[in-house]
């Protein structure tokens, strides 16, 4: 068994809206100096391609945030053409393609050098000032899955797979190390799909979603992943 869940529950109805929320107020808190930068960590799935849809969404009504002090960083990453359908960089290039022409800098990780890279930024850098994270249904976060060698990686970055086969393709992905140090970590759970996963992370069951730790912790779920629509 592990310790009972860390960080803040948010129970929402929109889990998407919050998110934007959660997201703008975090970053436009931070509010760099001279030429400091922000580094934000993005997430890929569903539920993230809505989150930063809508963050497109109002930032084309009105900036929402100072996009040239941003860098941002792909969390995880299969180990596909970024012209894949599956590729999380084309995901969140393609949905926030406005933003990324005003971005400071961009860290993708889909290869071995670009690995290396993002590992030696981190390093010099320190820290992560906000990541995005999601919930799968085994449990894993990232692309850390359950008993899979990333689990207890050393490093920043690690090579990873699901060995289960589930998760399809080779993964490159944040370690706990580099997540747990993110100033702000914004977890999305959404839909009864994830019912099972966050009860067993509320019961204290030892998944790799309840490795994360630290603070500035937010779990954002609706109903049906808390499973009170059912």
């Amino acid at each position: 068994m592990a310790p009972s869940l860390a960080g803040n529950i948010i129970r929402t109805q929109d889990v998407v809206q919050t998110f934007a929320d959660e997201f703008i107020k975090s970053v436009n808190n931070m509010e760099p100096q001279g030429n400091e930068t922000l580094l934000i960590a993005l997430s890929g799935g569903p539920t993230a391609k809505h989150c930063y849809e809508e963050l497109a969404k109002r930032d084309a009504q009105q900036q929402i945030v100072n996009w040239s002090k941003i860098e941002v960083l792909i969390g995880d990453e299969r180990q596909v053409d970024t012209s894949n359908k599956d590729s999380n960089q084309n995901m969140v290039l393609s949905t926030l393609k406005n933003q990324f022409r005003q971005i400071k800098a961009f860290w993708p990780l889909s290869t071995n050098s670009e690995a290396q890279a993002v590992e030696e930024m981190l390093k010099e850098r320190g820290n992560i000032d906000l990541i995005h994270l999601g919930l799968g249904k085994d449990g894993h976060t990232a692309s850390l899955f359950p008993n899979s060698a990333g689990l207890n990686a050393p490093g920043l970055v690690t090579e990873n797979v699901d060995p289960t086969e589930n998760n399809q393709y080779k993964r490159f992905s944040l370690t706990f190390k580099a997540i747990n140090k993110s100033k702000v970590k914004l977890v999305t759970v959404s839909g009864n799909e994830k019912t099972h996963a966050f009860s067993l992370l509320l019961a204290g069951v030892e998944l790799p979603a309840s490795k994360v730790n630290g603070s500035g912790l937010f779990w954002i779920i609706d109903p049906e992943a808390l499973g009170e629509n059912s």
